[in-house]
């Protein structure tokens, strides 16, 4: 279950008044993501509804890294499988964030 995207911390970057882009701390140079409002007005319903969004997308790989983490941590201290369902569960994001 390795993380096949681009790997790395990211960042948001404003590109202008109105949008705002994703970006590997490594190469700032070329997007990972954009976002506009003028390309979302239709999805979202506020410029800070993009900013959220921009801000969850560029804590993914830290999430997903931590996630990881923690399921090994339950795993190590799991007693008569009272976290198996919650292991199983994380498991299962951790496989369809990283499987394609």
């Amino acid at each position: 279950m390795e993380f096949k995207g681009t790997k790395g911390k990211w960042v948001q970057q404003w590109n202008n008044s109105d949008s705002l882009s994703i970006r590997s701390e490594e190469d700032l140079s070329k997007p990972i993501c954009d976002l506009s409002s003028y390309y979302y007005s239709k999805r979202v319903t506020s410029f800070d509804e993009l900013r959220a969004n921009a801000l969850l997308i560029s804590k993914a790989p830290e999430m997903l890294e931590e996630l990881k983490h923690l399921v090994k941590a339950l795993k190590a201290i799991n007693s008569f499988g009272a976290t198996k369902p919650i292991i199983e569960h994380a498991e299962q994001l951790i496989k369809e964030a990283t499987e394609l």
